[in-house]
């Protein structure tokens, strides 16, 4: 059959996509294969009527031609979407539970009482162990908080803003366990890296993923993105629900 673009009889269009330019503007990328006569044709062809960018390339007999034009309504750009595991850096109280090397949560709210009380009559040496005491001799020169590294898992959809989002409010703002966050962000397919584990020892309290509201904003040229996050962290299950 003729390819409906050039006219050849040995040359067969094998695939049509949209894309989007760095610096702005999107194009419609053609892949042609045939012979190199029919090639070399459709190229002189192609390059008459003005496309922007025309290649050529072979792999023995198999001749390939690639043509990228301006698209100026593309209709046919594809939705792309995008998956990320980022970290941000919070402060974290060296008060708040679980403890560095295992202190006790009643050691946190004993060396918290030495603070609040200097003048004690209990020694806080006599009274708290050596990993509690030194706790304690941190806070007394000032040392209140640590930095941590909390992950965020992230999925963007990009698509043209004539078209709509599928946004999912469902359980919003309760904690997802690994395998279910997974399966909420409907990244089973394309996840290529791990996630931390959601496994916890302590009674009232998950390692999970708390799932925040969709977001939606303009991107470059006439496109929106759609973000999706889940912030990975030590919940409790009083204020956000048991484990989903």
């Amino acid at each position: 059959m003729a390819s409906k673009a050039t006219g050849s009889n040995n040359i067969t269009l094998r695939v049509a996509r949209g894309g989007k330019r760095n610096l702005g503007g999107f194009y419609r990328e053609e892949v042609y294969e045939g012979t190199r006569q029919s090639v070399e044709t459709a190229y002189g062809f192609f390059v008459g009527i003005g496309a922007a960018d025309v290649f050529i390339e072979h792999d023995g007999p198999l001749w390939r031609l690639i043509v990228r034009r301006e698209d100026q309504s593309p209709a046919g750009f594809p939705v792309q979407t995008g998956t990320r595991l980022q970290n941000q850096r919070v402060q974290k109280s060296i008060f708040e539970p679980p403890g560095p090397n295992n202190i006790s949560d009643q050691e946190l709210r004993d060396i918290q009482k030495f603070i609040d009380n200097p003048d004690s009559d209990i020694l806080p040496e006599d009274f708290l162990s050596d990993d509690a005491y030194y706790l304690y001799s941190l806070a007394l020169r000032g040392v209140t908080s640590r930095p941590v590294e909390q992950p965020w898992l992230i999925k963007t959809v990009t698509q043209l803003n004539t078209r709509s989002f599928l946004l999912s409010f469902t359980n919003v703002g309760r904690i997802f366990s690994t395998a279910s966050v997974i399966a909420d962000a409907g990244v089973a397919n394309v996840l290529r890296f791990g996630l931390p584990a959601d496994v916890s020892n302590r009674i009232g309290f998950e390692f999970g993923w708390l799932k925040h509201g969709a977001e939606v904003e303009p991107g470059p040229g006439n496109l929106h993105v759609a973000t999706q996050s889940y912030e990975y962290g030590f919940w409790s299950t009083f204020l956000f629900g048991d484990l989903l």
